[in-house]
């Protein structure tokens, strides 16, 4: 006799279970997408890298300042120093920002009728303007149902190709979780059909996050560094 236990059709047997789903680096989701909500927009620049970016920039601002009646010359060579690494790679990203981020109707928008020198001012200011919020991508949230019953919440940001899996549809889900266990999803692999639908955000959308959270870590730097050339001045 066999020691294979091969179930027995007549006692309600089917056999062995299927063994469970192995670990695949990257899958956060397997199941069936049992919902999938209505498509809104949201900023690409979240709040809290705009508040980053402002106060890096006012602490920088202020440590420049507060050391200039103390230290004097010494101070002055200082806050040159670190301007002239921190300004030109501020001006590079506020004019990537400017071509990608979506200008009102309004006047001040209008740079090329400025002057040369308010054009650079505000160029400069536009990582720390609540306009780079502007720029939108579209955000989508799936619900996907696991085998043990347990719904996770998937978030889509951006565009979907070839297609979105339909309600219904047994997926695996790639991505990584975010603070409240939400998955941000990075493709979907169709279990049925193997099909992969991936999503991608535009261009201009990743451009503006990538050059704002730049401009974020230059102001960081450029206080880091500041504070560290007051430490060894001592």
């Amino acid at each position: 006799m066999s020691g294979r236990d091969d179930g027995c059709p007549s006692c309600g047997s089917s056999g062995p279970a299927a063994p469970p789903d192995r670990a695949v680096p990257g899958r956060a989701v397997v199941g069936t997408v049992v919902s999938v909500g209505l498509p809104r927009s949201e900023p690409v620049v979240g709040r809290r890298v705009l508040r980053w970016a402002r106060v890096a920039a006012a602490v920088t601002g202020v440590l420049a300042l507060v050391t200039l009646p103390v230290d004097g010359m010494s101070a002055l060579a200082r806050d040159f120093a670190v301007a002239a690494f921190a300004l030109p790679a501020l001006l590079v990203l506020g004019v990537v920002l400017h071509r990608v981020t979506p200008r009102p109707p309004a006047v001040e928008w209008d740079l090329e009728r400025v002057s040369p020198a308010r054009a650079v001012l505000r160029r400069l200011a536009l990582p720390l303007s609540g306009a780079v919020r502007g720029r939108e991508v579209d955000v989508l949230e799936v619900a996907v149902k696991q085998v043990s019953g347990a719904v996770v919440d998937c978030g889509i940001r951006g565009a979907v190709r070839p297609a979105m899996p339909v309600k219904g549809a047994a997926v695996e889900v790639y991505g990584r979780r975010d603070r409240s266990g939400r998955v941000v999803v990075r493709h979907f692999v169709d279990r049925t059909t193997g099909a992969v639908a991936t999503v991608g955000s535009p261009l201009a959308a990743t451009t503006t996050r990538i050059a704002m959270w730049c401009a974020a870590g230059v102001w960081t730097a450029a206080g880091a560094v500041l504070v560290l050339l007051l430490v060894l001045g001592r």
